[in-house]
């Protein structure tokens, strides 16, 4: 185990493999764990279910190792948040067993927190969903995707100037980040107005995960508020490619952004690049 964490530490994520590693008691559970890190990164509706199947089998393995508790927590949310769920309450139920399952083994992992902080947020509870992300960060400071979770519950939270900095901070932390991380950034540029910005960081979220939804998503709202509407337009198409349920309604009634504004800054330039 120990020769394999330092692998994954050279290889991707630097300290944050000994924290995911930590707790694990069989080889086989860490490796399905990681290959579920894969495929949840691809930000795909079957890279998805590939992921939650990984972290399936690890649990199988080892009971007791919570991190993969964690992540098949966030294949529910990924399901709820790019609307690929056939039933999004029974989804975030879901979420909200496997945060207080983590917590229950190791409340001092951040993963639990991130994730009880998602339920609030889907809850509307912004005070509390950043008090979990804080708590994260307090716990485990150097953790890159902690910081990017705390981010995600200002940005939602209608503080996207702070979100910002932090978002760029997990990126430093993390100079190997993958697809979320700048799709992320791009989404907070998007609502601060910053539209070369969002496109820019869209597409290195592209370049690393080309069929990530929200990547496109993103890019399509950054493209058309740039007067870019034949990009935007392109875009939009690759959107319902990707997933032809996703609409303008979801995106209203799921994404829990507090302020109207930020709901509107995704829905008016959307709707102008075709979406329905």
């Amino acid at each position: 185990m120990k020769i394999m964490t330092a692998l994954q530490v050279k290889l991707t994520e630097g300290e944050l493999a000994h924290v995911h590693a930590k707790g694990a008691k069989r080889l086989e559970s860490y490796e399905k764990y990681q290959q579920g890190l894969q495929y949840i990164r691809r930000f795909n509706a079957e890279g998805n279910v590939l992921a939650r199947q990984m972290f399936e089998e690890a649990i199988v393995l080892d009971p007791e190792y919570a991190p993969p508790y964690a992540l098949l927590g966030w294949t529910h949310v990924a399901d709820v948040w790019l609307g690929w769920s056939e039933s999004p309450l029974r989804s975030l139920e879901h979420v909200s067993n496997m945060a207080q399952k983590v917590l229950e083994m190791d409340d001092s992992l951040g993963d639990g927190h991130n994730l009880l902080g998602k339920v609030y947020l889907y809850k509307r509870q912004y005070e509390e969903a950043i008090a979990e992300g804080e708590l994260s960060v307090a716990l485990e400071p150097n953790n890159a995707f902690n910081i990017l979770m705390l981010a995600e519950a200002l940005m939602y939270a209608g503080r996207s100037d702070d979100a910002i900095v932090l978002y760029k901070k997990a990126l430093r932390l993390n100079p190997m980040s993958q697809s979320h991380f700048y799709q992320s950034l791009a989404a907070a540029y998007l609502l601060t107005g910053q539209y070369n910005k969002a496109i820019a960081a869209c597409r290195k979220a592209i370049d690393r995960s080309p069929d990530s939804l929200m990547a496109h998503i993103v890019l399509a709202a950054a493209y058309s508020s740039s007067g870019r509407e034949a990009e935007a337009r392109s875009e939009v198409v690759e959107v319902h490619r990707l997933n032809p349920k996703f609409s303008l309604a979801y995106l209203t009634k799921i994404w829990p952004h507090k302020n109207k504004a930020d709901t509107k800054r995704y829905v008016t330039p959307l709707r102008q690049a075709g979406m329905k």
